[in-house]
């Protein structure tokens, strides 16, 4: 979806992308929370779930401070930010094929 919102040219456009976005992360959350279920100890479950909460909180956090930086230090290139963003979760999705058993 932000290899989408990186072409667009028009408002429709960016709505579509936002809403193929929304729905990959809903459609991602079951399946993260599945695999944390299966792979955390019993005792220490609620833990893990507690810790992957806060790790996405923090991550949108640093998400958001480093975008402010970078619009800053691009000039407000919105097309460059996004395809930095989309080269992210790229890098993410072949991590996670490569190392997640």
């Amino acid at each position: 979806a932000k290899f989408g919102i990186t072409g667009a040219t028009e408002v429709g456009s960016i709505f579509a992308s936002k809403a193929v976005d929304r729905l990959a992360n809903g459609v991602q959350a079951a399946p993260r929370d599945a695999m944390i279920s299966d792979l955390a100890p019993d005792a220490s479950r609620s833990a893990c779930f507690g810790f992957a909460q806060s790790m996405r909180k923090w991550g949108s956090f640093v998400g958001a401070v480093s975008v402010f930086f970078l619009m800053k230090a691009t000039g407000n290139n919105y097309q460059l930010i996004f395809a930095m963003a989309a080269t992210l979760s790229l890098a993410s999705c072949a991590a996670f094929v490569a190392f997640v058993p």
